[in-house]
């Protein structure tokens, strides 16, 4: 297992030298690449310490948009016969997938 380990590790520098080689500068283009999406992130209003109220998401939207319906977490339980339907889970995980920042008059 150690050894296999180390034959990835070695295979994994291997490959990244080999990229340097055909473009030195590659890592400086990145990190300005990255720089450029985070600046231009946080001039729309997204930070990296923002809080749950001032988000929202794709599970958030699914969950009003089933509510307009009038499919509730407890109507899907009663029709289907459940006692859990894990909505909450699948209405975080879809909000992990895809969140942004609410607007002003949204919060």
């Amino acid at each position: 297992m150690y050894n296999q380990c180390t034959k990835n590790a070695h295979t994994i520098e291997k490959y990244r030298k080999q990229r340097e080689k055909k473009d030195p500068n590659e890592k400086n283009k990145i990190k300005q690449e990255m720089n450029f999406i985070v600046k231009d992130l946080e001039s729309k209003g997204v930070k990296h310490n923002t809080t749950e109220d001032e988000m929202t998401g794709l599970g958030d939207v699914v969950e009003a948009t089933l509510q307009k319906f009038g499919v509730t977490e407890e109507r899907f339980k009663q029709f289907f016969g459940l006692k859990e339907c894990n909505c909450s889970k699948r209405k975080a995980f879809l909000n992990n997938v895809l969140s942004w920042k609410k607007k002003k008059d949204e919060m």
